[in-house]
């Protein structure tokens, strides 16, 4: 009777670290976040993009990310910063929670993703002028850190995929790899509403969810995808997909 007691304690207290009672491991971690803002394109400037990124900053920072911020970013800038994120997420160590967060242009070509930097060459290849989306998923992937978010506030008109050949409107479907949840500002193949504010509603509703208290991953994206559809008369529908492992609360109960 005494050794089932023991090990129904240690069952429990296992359950309570990893997670599979709702308690998060990656919780109780450090959190690191890249956020980066484009917006000033020649030709095809977008007017809220680099407050987006602001915005979104701010709030990470409020819920005790360490956030590295950047607007406007040519592509050495953009892959710099990339390696930033993968440098402090190491040093936070494996229990740390990640974001990688971009608002700016995006254009999808071959079935891949690609981030538009500021100052780009549309007479160069693809490959050689603008960052794959997938190089940050191989960021995480090297810091080996236990959870990841993917968010690309991206789908804009495909001004940039034509230029580069590709008639393909929004972004392509992305495969997260585990612990990983990616999050697009609109549908795989569609684009997402401009607005005249001063945020997009993809960032604006991002923002607000996810201060909410208590409120766990699931929900918070469930959330975002309501005030999005709301807000865009069902016009934009944000997408996302994971393959998280363990719960997650970016704002915990107090």
């Amino acid at each position: 009777m005494v050794m089932r007691q023991h090990l129904v304690l240690m069952f429990t207290f296992a359950c309570l670290t990893f997670g599979m009672f709702g308690i998060s491991a990656a919780d109780d971690g450090r959190r690191v976040a890249l956020v980066i803002g484009n917006g000033d394109y020649k030709g095809g400037r977008l007017s809220t993009t680099p407050d987006d990124g602001n915005l979104i900053a701010e709030t990470l920072r409020g819920l005790g990310f360490d956030v590295i911020e950047h607007q406007n970013l040519d592509l050495a800038g953009m892959k710099q910063a990339i390696r930033d994120l993968g440098d402090r997420l190491i040093a936070a160590g494996s229990n740390a929670a990640g974001i990688f967060f971009y608002a700016g242009h995006g254009v999808q070509i071959g079935g891949q993703n690609f981030l538009i930097p500021i100052g780009v060459d549309t007479k160069g290849s693809i490959d050689d002028v603008a960052v794959m989306a997938t190089s940050v998923f191989d960021t995480f992937k090297s810091a080996g850190n236990r959870i990841n978010f993917f968010f690309l506030d991206a789908s804009y008109t495909n001004r940039y995929g034509r230029a580069f050949g590709s008639r393909k409107v929004g972004l392509a479907t992305m495969k997260p790899p585990a612990g990983t949840l990616i999050s697009f500002s609109a549908a795989p193949d569609k684009n997402a509403i401009k607005t005249s504010g001063e945020h997009s509603t993809y960032s604006k509703a991002i923002a607000k969810m996810i201060e909410t208290k208590g409120t766990a991953v699931k929900q918070v994206f469930q959330l975002i995808r309501m005030n999005v559809m709301g807000g865009s008369m069902t016009k934009q529908i944000p997408w996302e997909k994971s393959s998280l492992n363990t719960e997650f609360f970016f704002s915990p109960a107090e």
